[in-house]
Order: structure tokens, then C-alpha cells, then sequence
């Protein structure tokens, strides 16, 4: 009978540290992702290759995000979904181009400057993509001020 309180106990203060520790992660990506990119990508369906710039900044829990490729400026949002069997933590970005809703999802790392690279995949968010669009995200370190 101890043992099984025992073990009660131990799993509770797991499950109690696993979700804590999960907002504590969403709070710290979200500033940890905030900045200024390079894009490289290809288009869903068409496979186009495109380059630009995309902006990601901190607002409310989440990120507003600013495209620019070939001059046009968008605007949409990001946040942090966990995805997969293991509940892997993505950016999850919404965002329209020419009156059509997408969505692409990125997985990050740190590179070896300690900044984030993202890379991802693109879609029509209306389920309509026959062959996703890829994506991948290059920060671009603040300029020092003199």
C-alpha cells in the first residue's frame, strides 16, 4: 500500500512539473523566436521559388508576423502548438498572400550563434494543397549600436 502512494505521489509531481514546465517553454520561445529573418522558400503546389523577409514580434501570448516577398508586405500570427506523438513544441503561422489563407508549420533550432532557424512546411489552410510549400528561416542578428 505504501509503494502505490508512493508511486502516486511521484507521477502527480510529474504530471504537475510536465505542465508547468510546458508554459514556462510557450513564454520563453515566444521571445526567443521575436526577430527579423531571411525566407527561403518554395511555393505549395507550384514548387516557385521565392526569397524575402519575415518579422516575428512578441504581442499577447503570441506572435504577429510580417512577411515581405517580392515587395508585397502581409501580416498574420504565429503560436506555440505542441504537434506530434512526443508534443514536439512548433510555430504554428497563419497568414493570407493574394486573398488566400495558409498555414505553415516550423520546427526550430539554435544555431551555433545561439540564434533560432526555423524551417517549416506551407499550406492552403483550407486542406487543398497537393504538395506542401517548404520554408526555411534565417535570423538576421540586431545590428550593434554604435
Amino acid at each position: 500500500m505504501r509503494t502505490r502512494t508512493f508511486a502516486a505521489l511521484i507521477l502527480a509531481l510529474a504530471c504537475q512539473r510536465t505542465s508547468a514546465t510546458s508554459q514556462v517553454d510557450k513564454t520563453f520561445l515566444l521571445g526567443f523566436l521575436a526577430g527579423e529573418y531571411r525566407l527561403v522558400g518554395q511555393a505549395p503546389d507550384s514548387g516557385a521559388a521565392y526569397v524575402g523577409q519575415v518579422t516575428l514580434r512578441q504581442h499577447k501570448g503570441s506572435l504577429e508576423i510580417v512577411r515581405t516577398v517580392a515587395g508585397v508586405s502581409t501580416r498574420g500570427s504565429g503560436t506555440i502548438e505542441a504537434a506530434g506523438e512526443g508534443g514536439t513544441l512548433v510555430l504554428k503561422a497563419r497568414f493570407s498572400v493574394s486573398a488566400v489563407a495558409y498555414e505553415a508549420t516550423y520546427l526550430w533550432k539554435s544555431d551555433l550563434d545561439n540564434y533560432p532557424r526555423l524551417t517549416g512546411y506551407t499550406y492552403r489552410a483550407a486542406g487543398e494543397t497537393k504538395s506542401p510549400g517548404l520554408e526555411a528561416l534565417f535570423h538576421i542578428p540586431p545590428t550593434p549600436k554604435k
